[in-house]
Parts: C-alpha cells; structure tokens; sequence
C-alpha cells in the first residue's frame, strides 16, 4: 500500500474507470496547465504539478494501477476517506508562502509583531504538523517550514524564541534544519544583543554629554 494515498482519479479530474486514452488527455492537460515554467517558482502548484506526474504513472503503469485500485477499494470498504491529501497540504504551503510575502514586502516598522507571531502558531499547531506528517511529504513540508522561519526571523527576538520548538517539531527528526534553525536563532539573538548595546552607548553618551554641559 502507498504510505501516502492518494486518489489519482480525483488529481486528474477523471471519474474512477476512466479509458487510457482519457487519463491521457486529462494529464497532458494539467501538466500544461502547471508546468513550473509556466508557473513559476510557487511551491504549491509544484507540489500539485509532482502529484500530477505520480497520478499518471500509476494509472498507466498495470501492476500500479492494481495496487493503487486495491487500496482504494480497502479504503472504502473500511469507511474510510479516499479524498488525496496532497490538495491539503499544499493549501497550507499557500498560506506558508502568502505569510512570507505579506512579512517580507511591508516596512520592517509596520510589521504588527504579535499577529505574525499568532500566524505563525496556528500554521504550526501540533494538531495541525500531526496531521499533515501523515501525508508523508518532508519535501513539502520543509517548503512551507522555511517560508515560516523567513517570517519569524523578522520578529524581535522575545517573539522569535518561543516560534523555534514549534518549528522544530515540522520535521524533528532532519538533522539539517534543526541546524539551520539554530542558526538562526543564534542570528536573531546576536543582533539583539547589538541592539541592546546600541542602546546603552546612546544613553551612556547622552549621559556624559549632560555631565559636560552641567560641568
């Protein structure tokens, strides 16, 4: 069985029995429809464009298409969905990717703070992560992970901190992110100390002036 189900059916847009010649038509159309030249760099049309490009390689494949039905039908029989998850997870990377550039293109002075902050929680609530690990796409998954750290590496750093375990949790067991989220919470960090020492020279400066002129 695939780890991640999928209903290659519904991704295509075809209704379950369709001929070889109709999955055809149907993914020559949506693979023109998302190619990435077309599209861009947006990571979750990439990610419909990947599941596309599986969907017609198991229905044209026969020994895939078997398994592929077999499960299918296992999941009915048993009551349980046979909707793809991919639509799913990649309407969160959207989000992701929506947050990023609403951050990353407003002055860095009119950037409310607290509710990126809470944005950010909601996109990686536990119940959430839980829900979209099932779906078996870490590539994906790290996709909208590192639209998110972009986002909080723009916060102040008492907000930064508390989003660093909940992004940790996207995909705990990648030794290579958890490393770049240590970078840059050591980042945030050093320039919060710079700006903390900015602050007492200029007050340490103020002060003296004040001593010369009162002198």
């Amino acid at each position: 069985m695939q780890r991640n189900y999928q209903d290659h059916y519904q991704t295509l847009g075809l209704a379950p029995g369709a001929t070889a010649e109709q999955i055809k038509k149907a993914w020559r159309k949506k693979i023109l429809d998302l190619h990435p030249d077309k599209t861009g760099n947006d990571p979750a049309l990439a990610l419909r464009f990947a599941a596309v490009q599986q969907a017609y390689e198991v229905l044209s494949d026969p020994l895939q298409k078997i398994e592929f039905l077999q499960e299918r039908w296992l999941r009915k029989a048993q009551g349980q969905s046979t909707a793809t998850h991919t639509i799913d997870l990649a309407g969160w990377i959207k989000e992701c990717l929506a947050l990023e550039k609403k951050v990353s293109t407003q002055d860095p002075d009119r950037i409310d703070h607290r509710s990126v902050q809470e944005q950010i929680e909601k996109l990686t609530a536990e119940q959430t992560i839980t829900s979209l690990q099932s779906f078996a796409h870490p590539e994906a998954m790290l996709t909208g992970a590192r639209l998110l750290l972009q986002a909080a590496t723009l916060l102040p750093l008492t907000r930064f901190i508390p989003l660093v375990n909940s992004l940790a949790k996207i995909e705990p067991q990648n030794s290579l992110w958890q490393q770049e989220l240590t970078k840059a919470k050591r980042k945030i960090s050093r320039e919060a100390s710079r700006d903390r020492y900015r602050v007492m020279a200029l007050v340490l400066l103020t002060v003296l002036l004040c001593l010369l002129i009162a002198s």
